[in-house]
């Protein structure tokens, strides 16, 4: 939690500690961040801070992997790549 007393960030897991959900990361005034399962490897999406969907991509050991695609803080899609380790 943030000293305001907002989630800094939130996910599920099961009793065994696996991870069940995407962990959200948000900033203090509850905007989402960030969704990922792993900061390196798995899908990987980040927001503006006015909540549109800036960045949407999938990461292996840490780097970007195939399709990757950026938006502006309005929502339109501005880039559209891919990368293939």
């Amino acid at each position: 939690y943030y000293a305001n007393g907002s989630i800094s960030s939130k996910a599920s897991y099961n009793l065994r500690g696996e991870l069940l959900t995407p962990i959200v990361e948000f900033d203090e005034t509850g905007t989402k961040r960030l969704e990922y399962y792993s900061k390196s490897d798995g899908p990987f999406s980040e927001w503006h801070p006015n909540g549109q969907l800036k960045k949407k991509l999938y990461l292996k050991n840490g780097e970007p992997d195939g399709l990757q695609e950026e938006f502006s803080s309005s929502g339109a899609l501005v880039a559209v790549s891919y990368t293939h380790l």
